[in-house]
Order: structure tokens, then C-alpha cells, then sequence
């Protein structure tokens, strides 16, 4: 590897670093480049006056990102956005994020099984919550 892509590696974890995300974001395709650049851009215009701000607000807006563009997943897909919630240092936004996924995506039944089984271990509200959303999806196919 030459200097001048050593340093654009080194700047992309930097940036990865500071917003909290883990290579892996990259890797499954969840956060590209220009995303991971105007966040970290607003970051560091925000640090002054928000020193304690964490990454968990533009993580959480990359994945919200990613839904928007993919309203289907593949199984692969969606298993690397179940990684990327259960590894992520914030509870809550893990669990906002895997609630999108259900209310944003068509989702399969063997998927639809697999988030419900994910989002058991964050406790006993996510089975209410898929009841509803799944009744709320089928009065809205009821009247297409």
C-alpha cells in the first residue's frame, strides 16, 4: 500500500472511530464514504459545543439511511444489520434500529421469526410490538 492510500485508510478509521462505528459498518456495505464524511464533517463543527456528543445519533441516521434505500433484504442483509445493532455500544439505539427494520421493511416470515427472536433478548415489549405492527400491516394490505 502507498502513502497517499495509507493516509485516506488512516482518516476513514479516524472517522470511524470518532462516531463510534466499527469497520464492519463498511464492510456490510451499511455506511459508504460520503455518508461517513458529511457526519463526520457535522461532528466536528458540533464538538465545541456538544463535547460530550456521541456517535449514536449518526449511526442510528446511517442505518435509518440504508432502510430507506433497501425496503427488501436479503437474509444476508439483514443478519448484518442484527450484527451491527447487537454490537453497538448503545442499547437504545440498537434497539430503535432493529424496530425500523421491521416497520420500514417487507420482510419474509422466516425473517420476520428471526427479528422476533433477536429483539426477545431486549425484553418482553418487542413481542406486544410485532403483534402490532403486524396487525397495523394487515389492515393496511386490507385496504389496498
Amino acid at each position: 500500500m502507498d502513502s497517499t492510500q495509507n493516509n485516506i485508510e488512516q482518516a476513514l478509521e479516524t472517522k470511524l472511530q470518532a462516531l463510534g462505528y466499527s469497520p464492519m459498518w463498511r464492510e456490510y456495505g451499511v455506511l459508504d464514504s460520503e455518508i461517513l464524511h458529511l457526519q463526520y464533517s457535522d461532528f466536528t463543527q458540533k464538538r465545541d459545543d456538544f463535547p460530550t456528543e456521541s456517535g449514536e445519533h449518526y449511526r442510528y441516521a446511517a442505518f435509518r439511511h440504508y432502510l430507506g434505500k433497501h425496503p427488501t433484504l436479503s437474509d444476508a442483509e439483514l443478519e448484518a444489520l442484527i450484527v451491527l445493532a447487537e454490537q453497538d455500544s448503545e442499547r437504545s439505539m440498537a434497539v430503535a434500529a432493529l424496530v425500523d427494520v421491521v416497520r420500514m421493511c417487507e420482510l419474509t416470515e422466516a425473517q420476520s421469526l428471526r427479528l422476533r427472536e433477536v429483539l426477545s433478548r431486549f425484553g418482553a415489549w418487542s413481542e406486544k410490538f410485532l403483534q402490532i405492527n403486524v396487525e397495523n400491516r394487515s389492515k393496511r394490505n386490507d385496504r389496498s
